[in-house]
């Protein structure tokens, strides 16, 4: 997800790899949506969103950082974050 999207973005609308990607990335959402464990399906969605945001944006910046000891706690703040997260949402619905 991460290495693609700059270049998936510069692609005009209607390539196979825009369509590609997007179906890619539907699917992790959908699975995300499906680990969230409320009844509040736009609260679930949101919370997915975030947590794929999260995650690109972590490898983004941590593959930016690398060689350096804030690549390491980007990408174990970005874990706790959305472990923690899912860990929190199915406590509660339990």
């Amino acid at each position: 997800m991460a290495a693609l999207a700059t270049d998936v973005a510069r692609e005009p609308e209607g390539k196979p790899v825009k369509r590609a990607y997007l179906a890619g990335l539907r699917r992790l959402i959908g699975v995300l949506v499906a680990l969230q464990s409320t009844d509040d399906p736009t609260r679930d969605r949101s919370a997915a969103l975030a947590q794929v945001s999260t995650m690109v944006g972590a490898l983004v910046l941590a593959r930016a950082t690398k060689g350096h000891a804030l690549s390491n706690e980007i990408m174990a703040a970005a874990r706790e974050n959305i472990l923690g997260g899912i860990d929190r949402k199915q406590s509660a619905a339990q």
